[in-house]
């Protein structure tokens, strides 16, 4: 962003269309390329695996045969009119989008703020007027939704719906906080509330499908998770036998080096996350005779490797991309 023309010294911020570029390397480069290669990684282990069609229809099976399977009943609901009203509510779809739109409209609330200093004391006044109100209508809202399930359940139905006794949970917690009247707790139990927008996957059909996939991907995942961790420390260990005894340089010391196994995951780890990686490569391309190529009495020396380059190249394109 930094470029001038030619034979003209850098000026910052000089050529700011120049980071549509970096942009779109990074969307490119990090996303697609990372999910293209995590996507060839499934596939291959899937056809490697035996996943065929019909390993494809039984898993499928499997997973519509748990989510159809009796569930144990513990104790009856109750059985009087009210019961049997509040139980109509419960099940209908309306109060569920209800209670999904009023779990959005909340969390819209929640991430609203105010600057004090760009408006007058009256205008921030009215705002956290605002705020109390709307966190008093939707605590109310839950406890009404809460007393609904508990009317058509009873106490043991939240043993079985682990959803409603997350929300059991947090108007505890919300209770507590108005009841003490601690800042912090109740800043704390009001960030909790947030955490309800995870009701809307049982809501939206297509959230929970991505989620249930996802759920059914796990053993896949942590497949592809111990590749990757075998290929870090792979690259460890070749960056302990090339980098062991380097002398520190700009980059390289105390909180990042390869003089053990355990130094080089992290020094690895930072060189992925882009912290100065450059420095330690040149760093660990060091030659003589800034360094001593062998220590008198010993088979080695402080100099680094003229492969560092290749090396680290190596591994920001298969452990970064």
């Amino acid at each position: 962003m930094d470029v001038t023309n030619i034979n003209e010294s850098p000026e910052r911020n000089h050529s700011s269309g120049y980071a549509v570029y970096f942009v779109v390397y990074m969307l490119v480069g990090s996303l697609f390329v990372m999910n293209l290669f995590v996507g060839f990684i499934v596939d291959g282990f899937n056809v490697n695996h035996g996943k065929t069609k019909a390993d494809q229809l039984y898993s499928s099976f499997l997973r519509k045969l748990k989510s159809v399977e009796p569930s144990p009943r513990i104790a009856k609901p109750p059985k009087f009119i009210v019961a049997d009203l509040a139980r109509r509510l419960d099940a209908s779809r309306r109060f569920q989008l209800f209670s999904a739109g009023c779990v959005l409209v909340n969390t819209a609330f929640m991430l609203c703020e105010h600057a004090e200093h760009k408006g007058g004391p009256d205008d921030h006044e009215l705002f956290m007027l605002v705020m109390d109100v709307q966190n008093a209508i939707f605590y109310g809202e839950l406890i009404f939704e809460i007393v609904v399930f508990l009317l058509a359940q009873g106490p043991i139905g939240f043993t079985r719906d682990s959803w409603k006794l997350f929300d059991l949970a947090v108007a505890v917690g919300l209770s507590t906080g108005y009841i003490l009247r601690q800042d912090e707790l109740g800043q704390f139990t009001k960030a909790f509330r947030m955490l309800r927008i995870a009701k809307l996957i049982r809501v939206f059909k297509p959230v929970r499908i991505i989620l249930e996939t996802f759920i059914s991907s796990l053993p896949q995942l942590l497949n592809v998770l111990l590749l990757l961790f075998l290929v870090y420390a792979i690259f460890a260990a070749v960056a302990m036998r090339l980098f062991g005894t380097v002398k520190y340089g700009v980059r390289l010391g105390p909180t990042a080096n390869f003089e053990d196994w355990g130094n080089s995951m992290v020094a690895i780890y930072q060189i992925i996350t882009g912290d100065e990686w450059m420095d330690l490569m040149a760093d660990c391309s060091i030659q003589p005779p800034m360094c001593t190529q062998k220590f008198e009495g010993f088979s080695f020396g402080d100099c680094g490797s003229q492969y560092a380059p290749v090396y680290f190249l190596a591994l920001k394109l298969v452990c970064e991309s």
